[in-house]
């Protein structure tokens, strides 16, 4: 799975769908003996499913506002397939699973085996990533770029910025800042040796990506990593890991080529009038959300030339990049307005309360320490949010659902060795 979730696309998916779903559930499930604490598979399956069959309800709704011609893409959705696709096959299998949740009588010795082997993986899996990148920095070979070598993304001392399974820098970096913030705050939490190398990888591959906002995000995220330290550091130990953290971030980011990057906004403010191009992108999707701020445009229709229309309405029709809002946030109320936005809201923090509610009830310190691990790394990504559209973005999103199904069975492993 750690190979999977680093990969390319499809690697991604059909690791999530084989290794994260279907072999788990065949070795794992069926081995579930009464009294065995069960996962609220129902609760979280239908969370999961109703948060991606929102948008498309959007647009269906629109459509039946004003009836216009339509295609069947009116049914996908600005989240991806897999959130879909793991919501229904827990639905299912909390429909097979008709067992009561019983606390096992001790869990306290219970080894949490899969997840020791999920930590030991992406240490490997994250050294062989750091290889390609090492090539992909110094050469600029792309595996999978027609060109094979992407001049169109080298920093001004002549290295590369880094994609690495994926098709842009930003998707890169937004995959890195996962990991690299499950890690640091397992590093944090646990004293953890292992983890707090894999973070710091993951904080090298951030910065060769040359994104500025994920750079600043890990940074921010760096700092504030020693207040989930133990009782066992003092103040003044986690104040010195927090500034060690950054400057630590600063050198490596000037060495690496980042701060070149920070460069160029003066640069661009001189030549086009504005310091990034994001600037027209919130301009466009402001406007938008307030043309219709309680149901948004429809992620359908905005597909449909609605968004190239703003673009000229407002001015910008000779802007050569008319793209989505690149911030999760106005993306989502341009979208589906503020409705939508409160019902997603609602939704993840039922999916939340549920999880952590059956975590303190039936697990161990090593899960529900994964879970807050989950929760900052999900955080830093919503962080990012602010520059980038990042769930909305399938190879950021493939890495969440499988550190989920990752957690979940887990779960369900550590109440069979509990037995």
């Amino acid at each position: 799975m750690p190979f999977a979730l680093l990969g390319a696309r499809a690697l991604q998916s059909g690791g999530i769908y084989i290794l994260g779903i279907l072999a788990p559930l065949l070795l794992l499930h069926r081995r579930a003996r009464a009294g065995a604490a069960r996962f609220p598979w129902t609760r979280v399956g239908f969370l999961l499913a109703a948060a991606y069959a929102l948008f498309p309800l959007n647009n269906i709704i629109l459509w039946l506002r004003q009836p216009k011609e339509i295609d069947s893409s009116i049914l996908s959705s600005n989240l991806s397939s897999a959130v879909l696709v793991s919501g229904v096959m827990m639905l299912l299998i909390g429909v097979l699973d008709k067992r009561p949740i019983i606390s096992p009588n001790d869990s306290s010795g219970a080894k949490t085996t899969l997840m020791e082997s999920f930590h030991k993986g992406v240490v490997w899996a994250s050294l062989l990533f750091g290889l390609y990148l090492l090539v992909q920095f110094f050469s600029g070979f792309d595996f999978f770029s027609q060109y094979a070598f992407r001049e169109d993304r080298r920093f001004l001392n002549g290295t590369y910025r880094v994609t690495g399974f994926t098709s842009h820098p930003v998707t890169m970096a937004g995959v890195s800042l996962a990991f690299f913030a499950y890690y640091g705050t397992l590093a944090a939490k646990n004293r953890d040796t292992r983890a707090f190398l894999v973070s710091g990888a993951h904080l090298v591959f951030i910065l060769m990506t040359g994104c500025r906002s994920p750079a600043l995000t890990a940074g921010a995220i760096g700092m504030l990593l020693p207040l989930f330290a133990g009782s066992e550091f003092s103040r003044k130990q986690r104040l010195a890991w927090g500034f060690a953290v950054l400057a630590a971030s600063v050198m490596l980011g000037f060495h690496l080529g980042i701060w070149e990057r920070f460069k160029e906004l003066p640069m661009q403010l001189e030549t086009t009038g504005l310091a990034d191009a994001r600037i027209v992108f919130w301009k466009v999707h402001w406007a938008m959300f307030l043309d219709s701020p309680w149901l948004g445009q429809g992620a359908y229709w905005m597909d449909q030339a609605i968004r190239l229309d703003y673009y000229e309405k407002l001015g910008f029709g000779d802007f050569p990049r008319k793209y989505n809002s690149h911030n999760l946030f106005l993306e989502i109320l341009s979208t589906v307005g503020i409705v939508g936005a409160l019902c997603l809201f609602i939704l993840g923090f039922l999916l939340v309360r549920g999880i952590k509610e059956y975590l303190n009830q039936h697990s161990s310190r090593e899960l529900k320490l994964a879970f807050s691990c989950f929760s900052v790394a999900f955080f830093a990504n919503l962080l990012h949010g602010l520059t980038e559209n990042t769930y909305f973005d399938a190879p950021i999103a493939y890495v969440y659902i499988g550190f989920l199904w990752v957690l979940t069975w887990a779960g369900v492993a550590e109440r069979l060795d509990s037995r």
